[in-house]
């Protein structure tokens, strides 16, 4: 029996939204690589149709403990990997045209689709070498969601700690929270900082505060810390920084 916060993975075609199937769990599509074709494995699978030799412009969806869509990959062309026998199957392997670089996001995805509120700070918990991962969720959840590259928070002041940026996912992850709140998304790389930046409101200005700007530097690089400046500071943030 599939656990209750485990979430559930639907296969969607995305122009006609109609239901190819569903699954309690999926195995090789969060696999290390560069998110290139592979044979991913539907665990406890139902609603397949076993006539259908292939699909066309599929969308895999990652749903929460109320079935209801909190992320999604568009993965194209999909195919069995050999028959399939029944609609209702324990195991049911499928050729995907593209497959997801971050195999750690799975586990993010569970805490996600547990409803569990999202709390400040919490990707912290998580190790340094899942930064990434995180960030990836976030990122897809945010535009899942049909939020834009935009800034939502009511508060146009933002403060960061450069001590918590251990790298640039954690600057990002820092970044978002401090502006969108917990879960938040603001930019992923310098050019997704910029269209957020550019979408915002002019009135007020974001203000940021920026503490431990030394710590971030020593971490992050002094050019990254500089470019991200720069960036903010050519869309209208208005910047303080405080070394120590």
């Amino acid at each position: 029996m599939v656990e209750k916060n485990l979430p559930t993975f639907r296969l969607v075609d995305e122009s006609s939204r109609e239901v190819l199937g569903l699954a309690g769990d999926i195995s090789g599509f969060f696999v290390a690589g560069e998110g290139g074709p592979g044979i991913v494995t539907l665990v406890g699978a139902n609603q397949i149709e076993p006539s259908r030799r292939k699909w066309d412009d599929v969308e895999l969806e990652v749903l929460n403990f109320q079935r209801r869509m909190i992320g999604a990959y568009y993965v194209g062309r999909v195919a069995p990997d050999g028959p399939t026998a029944s609609c209702d199957v324990d195991e049911l392997r499928l050729r995907f045209n593209v497959t997801c670089e971050y195999p750690e996001a799975k586990e993010i995805w569970r805490h996600w689709a547990s409803g569990q509120e999202l709390e400040m700070g919490e990707w912290r918990r998580w190790p340094s070498s899942q930064y990434g991962a995180w960030l990836h969720v976030v990122q897809n959840a945010w535009f899942s969601s049909g939020k834009a590259a935009a800034r939502y928070g009511t508060s146009g002041s933002v403060l960061l700690d450069g001590s918590k940026m251990v790298n640039a996912a954690a600057f990002y992850c820092e970044l978002g929270e401090g502006v969108n709140g917990a879960g938040g998304y603001f930019g992923s790389n310098l050019d997704a900082l910029a269209d957020c930046l550019s979408a915002g409101p002019v009135d007020p200005p974001l203000n940021i505060y920026w503490k431990h700007v030394d710590a971030a530097r020593a971490a992050l690089g002094g050019r990254f810390v500089k470019s991200v400046l720069l960036t903010m500071r050519e869309y209208g943030a208005v910047i303080r920084t405080e070394s120590g």
